[in-house]
């Protein structure tokens, strides 16, 4: 009898500290982050499978993308969970651009859990330098730099070449 005793007081005590803990686990706010939302687009139609990334912003250098989504059927995307800092919103698009006129140097500070809306990206058709460098005999011209500049001037596209773009064996850069 003194067994059944203890095993029912064992059973209470085990029921009332989950009861306790699940209480205590409920009562406390759990902050989720801020998110990101909005809609990428070609020529006004939602372009699915477009990767848009948050990039978050140091004072001396850019971060990895930590924070991506990729665009359903319609064009939408959703960044969720995302901490406090400064941070660069980008798409990612081989072949894409972003339209004249778009804004894509998106930048926001984030201090706490909000929702940042409606941050939307019209793209285009990019295009493709190709050529090769050759000496005045024709010859290819071997581990020279090569980069692309865009003019100067309202309107025109801003271009950021890779670093250290060289030519390859054949003068074609690499």
């Amino acid at each position: 009898m003194a067994s059944s005793t203890r095993q029912a007081i064992v059973c209470i005590v085990l029921i009332l500290a989950f009861v306790i803990d699940a209480r205590s686990q409920s009562g406390t706010e759990k902050r989720t982050g801020a998110s990101f939302s909005g809609k990428v687009t070609i020529k006004g139609k939602g372009a699915p499978g477009i990767t848009v990334g948050v990039i978050r912003i140091e004072e001396s250098r850019a971060q990895p993308a930590q924070h991506r989504a990729v665009t359903d059927d319609q064009g939408n995307y959703r960044i969720t969970n995302v901490g406090p800092g400064k941070y660069q919103l980008s798409v990612a698009a081989p072949g894409l651009i972003l339209a004249l006129g778009s804004d894509g140097n998106k930048q926001f500070l984030i201090t706490k859990s909000e929702a940042v809306e409606n941050v939307d990206f019209a793209l285009v058709r990019g295009g493709v330098i190709t050529g090769k460098v050759i000496d005045s005999d024709g010859n290819p011209m071997i581990e020279e730099y090569v980069r692309a500049q865009p003019e100067s001037g309202p309107g025109y596209f801003r271009y950021m070449p890779p670093p250290n773009t060289r030519t390859d064996d054949r003068g074609v850069r690499a």
